[in-house]
């Protein structure tokens, strides 16, 4: 059936569907199976559905009625399927290009009507990116937020949300559908696009602009007329030229009545030179016309083929930024939610683990396994992007306590609040000693109560260590962990 959303939330995946009969039919994203396109209120649909639930549904291929298309939004309604209203459109268009030819004079026509723009042909067949690009629109803008290289990183944002989908029960996937909706359609655009780069932009100039320009269809068509016409005339003049030699010989041989067969060769020559005549005329007109074609098309081919690839680079770029900015609040919404999460606060965390859970550090994770000097082209420009995101954002900070409540309260907070930070963990003074001397930490957290030394003495061994000279130190008991450790 055909159809037209008249609601639809994102968030939930939910929407309805209107009919020509004013009916209302109930669809949700399990249902919606079109990849390239995002339901949006106003679309145009084709689907499936009984008693008021949809089964199947996606986008109509036609999404624009106006002056300039042969069918109508009335025509839409009134047709089940998209397969009946191309056939419809297809014998309209006809109708309407023979009702062009026969009310126009081809013998005096010097120019070409074009009746859908260069800007216009491109924008319908971009228009399942531009969608896809407008379902970016409303995404939260954070300028603190790191953003991240979605194509290079998709795996691992994968992985960041299985993990912690497996990990933590309570929470649903259900919960990133929006995220996950918006780049399921921007990874179809984005992979489409890259097949657009091997594409012949002749056929895609003859499907999108001539087909729909129905004055120079017309005019095709007239220049077939022109070589049947040719091909017509060189027939009569074959004719005439065999009657020619005919007569001819019959008067020389002095067969039959002469002063007949010289009426008849007169005649037949008559009929020659007219043909002849003709025949220039049509050919002349032909050449012409053929001129004004050749013309139009590559003014429009040439203008087509620079607005087609300005268009594609645009919305190339759009749609990689857009994957780029979504998975990274995807990848954001994963980090925090795990932060906060009771259940990796008591396994995951309380049992040594010193990062968030983000792409970056699954990636890492995956390069830690692999031997640097063997690395394929994809691993090695991975390594290169995540050595490079390590140095812009990754800080490292210190807990120094025997206590694991203490330090799982601290680490905690900690990483709530900044997603690539690094927790290390000196739980005795060997291990403090070489955590200072292997890294640079911005804040060390000194447990009070710690019972293997005073707090002067780990003061003192930091201080000693000159590459940890500018670390914050703070020094922190249970209770400070319980109320919340305050920032520094």
């Amino acid at each position: 059936m055909h159809g037209k959303i008249v609601s639809y939330q994102s968030a939930t995946g939910r929407g309805v569907i209107i009919t020509v009969s004013k009916t209302l039919f109930e669809f949700n994203k399990k249902t919606w199976h079109d990849k390239r396109m995002i339901p949006t209120v106003g679309m145009y649909v084709e689907f499936r559905g009984e008693s008021k639930y949809v089964s199947d549904a996606h986008a109509s291929k036609f999404q624009v009625f106006d002056e300039r298309t042969v069918i109508t939004e009335n025509d839409f309604w009134y047709t089940e399927d998209d397969e009946e209203l191309e056939t419809l459109e297809e014998k309209l268009r006809f109708a309407h290009i023979q009702k062009i030819f026969s009310s126009t004079n081809y013998t005096t026509i010097e120019e070409i009507q074009s009746v859908l723009s260069v800007a216009d042909a491109t924008k319908n067949y971009f228009f399942a990116e531009n969608t896809a690009v407008e379902a970016t629109d409303n995404l939260a803008h954070d300028d603190h937020m790191i953003v991240l290289n979605y194509i290079q990183l998709r795996r691992f944002i994968t992985k960041a949300l299985d993990s912690l989908l497996f990990s933590d029960k309570t929470i649903a996937r259900d919960k990133f559908s929006e995220y996950l909706g918006i780049l399921t359609r921007l990874e179809n655009s984005y992979e489409t696009m890259l097949k657009y780069q091997k594409i012949n932009i002749e056929n895609v100039f003859e499907d999108t602009f001539l087909k729909f320009q129905f004055h120079y269809q017309a005019f095709i068509a007239s220049i077939q007329s022109h070589k049947e016409k040719l091909n017509l005339l060189k027939r009569q003049q074959q004719g005439f030229k065999n009657d020619v030699r005919i007569f001819l010989g019959r008067i020389e041989t002095n067969r039959g009545d002469i002063e007949k067969n010289k009426e008849k060769l007169k005649k037949a020559q008559d009929s020659l030179s007219n043909i002849v005549i003709e025949y220039e005329k049509v050919e002349e007109n032909l050449n012409r016309l053929e001129n004004i074609k050749k013309d139009f098309y590559q003014k429009h081919f040439n203008a087509f083929s620079v607005v087609f690839q300005s268009t594609f680079n645009r919305f190339f770029k759009k749609i990689k930024e857009g994957l780029d900015h979504c998975g990274s609040l995807l990848d954001d919404q994963i980090w925090r939610l795990s932060a906060n999460s009771t259940a990796l606060k008591n396994y995951h965390f309380k049992n040594g683990a010193e990062e968030n859970f983000c792409a970056i550090n699954f990636a890492l994770q995956y390069l830690s396994r692999l031997n640097k000097n063997m690395l394929h082209a994809n691993d090695q420009e991975l390594y290169t992007y995540c050595e490079k995101i390590q140095k812009a954002t990754r800080k490292y900070m210190l807990i120094v306590s025997s206590n694991i409540e203490l330090t799982t309260e601290i680490k905690v907070h900690a990483l709530v609040r900044s997603k690539y930070l690094v927790v290390k963990h000196a739980p005795k003074m060997i291990n403090l000693q070489s955590l200072l001397r292997d890294f640079s930490f911005g804040s060390i957290h000194v447990d009070q109560d710690v019972e293997w030394a005073s707090t002067e003495d780990i003061i003192k061994e930091i201080e000693s260590f000159s590459n940890n000279a500018n670390a914050i130190i703070h020094q922190v008991s249970v209770q400070d962990a319980l109320k919340g450790i305050r920032k520094g």
